[in-house]
């Protein structure tokens, strides 16, 4: 038996419509099951029917050529098929696969199983499943069997991720001004809506209001690098079903962390760790009255590598390396051991995390600048956490530059890195940025609390 699958969603703010069209075909039979409703909330099954192939394209045609004058009573939206990935990947069996794939991981690859570490990975994993469902407003969760994330419509692809990249990007001007009711930002609404499907308001003129300021925008970048992290599970899947091997566990296949965690207890490097944090601190900063309590030593073989074959490539007198703090939300913590940190390729929605400079990698010498981005609250404009992380990188700095404001072209030809300098660039505190993956290392992970 041969089943064609396709769905098709159609967001169109202005006209209050969040729908998804599917279809189940057997080719053999010609029998064609539709599925239907609103995004998120409900779904619609008609009766299996015969349909001929020409029949079935013909409808598929009309759903995505659309019908009518926009702006009449008769218009009738068109759809856009999404690209999901095949189901067989997305709900496999066997009791091999019955534990949290990207838990154990975590667990096997950056803890090694140490008992204290694997306490940490099972609050970084909640903290961003927690921050997941918070996103997606409710539907999406992650599968217990294989780590891997469904929208309400299926399992998106990495092709469609990138998309959804791009079109964040251009949603954060409008966010930014709150132009909600601009032609080009519901049209952008639109086309990121139809990429990666969630619920949104029921009433008409939801999208006035289903970005929430900055925070919102944060927690879907956020929300893409968690779908991009899944359909990196279901590619492993399906290479797994075709080397034969469906059944074994996906904490094994593949190294999904090319990291690993260690408790910290040299007491030297601690307290050093604890006097960068109390000299710099900011009495005025809101993060001023958390304290480091856990330390942990972070080893990354492949952005090591990089890191030092950027720096042996540099003349010896612009090494100039610094071991500065940044600050990350908790639910962001694993994606980063994941990933490691990197310079985004284009500005746009990530701006509101804090890149004034240009597009790169930020970190800061003064603690409880790092540490607001962290807590949150402060810049984000989210919840608080009383209990928070920072990593502690080595910035591959080289031949500085010092801009006077925030409104140069960044970053500087003949420079290797920005210092933007408190009270000389138009900050009131030290920002460090670079621009090349290959120059940033990280060190150190930090817990912090509320004293």
């Amino acid at each position: 038996m041969s089943i064609e699958k396709r769905t098709f969603v159609c967001s169109d703010a202005a006209n209050n419509n969040n729908k998804f069209w599917s279809y189940e075909y057997d080719t053999v039979t010609e029998m064609c099951t539709v599925k239907y409703g609103r995004v998120g909330k409900t779904c619609n099954v008609d009766d299996p029917k015969h349909m001929s192939r020409s029949e079935l394209d013909r409808k598929i045609r009309e759903k995505t050529a659309g019908r009518g004058k926009e702006g009449t009573a008769s218009y009738k939206p068109p759809y856009r098929e999404i690209a999901v990935v095949a189901e067989a990947v997305s709900a496999p069996t066997g009791p091999a696969l019955s534990k949290e794939v990207v838990r154990e991981a975590a667990k096997k690859q950056l803890a090694s199983l140490n008992p204290e570490l694997t306490k940490l990975i099972d609050r970084l994993v909640e903290a961003n499943r927690h921050e997941l469902v918070k996103a997606s407003g409710g539907k999406m969760d992650i599968d217990l069997k294989t780590g891997i994330i469904s929208t309400p419509v299926g399992v998106i692809n990495k092709d469609t991720i990138k998309q959804a990249r791009d079109t964040l990007d251009l949603l954060a001007p409008f966010v930014e001004k709150s132009s909600f009711d601009d032609k080009t930002f519901i049209e952008h609404l639109n086309t990121y809506l139809m990429l990666v499907p969630q619920l949104v308001g029921h009433a008409r003129g939801w999208h006035k209001s289903w970005f929430d300021g900055h925070n919102t925008l944060t927690r879907q970048s956020t929300l893409l690098d968690q779908l991009e992290a899944s359909a990196d599970l279901a590619d492993a899947r399906m290479k797994a079903a075709n080397d034969g091997a469906v059944a074994q566990s996906l904490s094994d296949t593949p190294n999904l962390f090319n990291a690993q965690l260690k408790v910290l207890d040299d007491k030297v490097m601690i307290a050093k760790i604890e006097k960068m944090f109390f000299d710099s601190l900011n009495s005025k900063h809101d993060s001023r009255n958390m304290k480091p309590v856990r330390f942990y030593e972070v080893t990354m073989p492949e952005a090591k590598a990089a890191f030092d074959a950027e720096i042996a490539s540099w003349p010896a007198t612009d090494k100039n390396v610094k071991m500065l703090w940044h600050g990350t939300r908790m639910f962001n913590v694993l994606s980063i051991l994941k990933s490691g940190l990197f310079c985004p390729p284009k500005s746009g929605s990530f701006h509101v995390t804090g890149r004034m400079f240009g597009d790169g990698v930020y970190g800061s010498d003064q603690s409880t600048k790092a540490l607001n981005y962290a807590r949150g609250g402060t810049w984000d404009r989210g919840a608080i956490d009383k209990n928070c992380f920072m990593f502690l990188v080595d910035f591959a700095m080289g031949k500085e530059y010092t801009p006077k404001s925030s409104y140069e072209s960044l970053p500087k030809k003949g420079y290797d890195s920005t210092f933007a300098k408190a009270g000389d660039s138009g900050v009131l505190n030290n920002e460090m940025i670079v621009y090349k993956n290959s120059q940033v290392n990280i060190r150190y992970l930090i817990e912090f609390e509320e004293k």
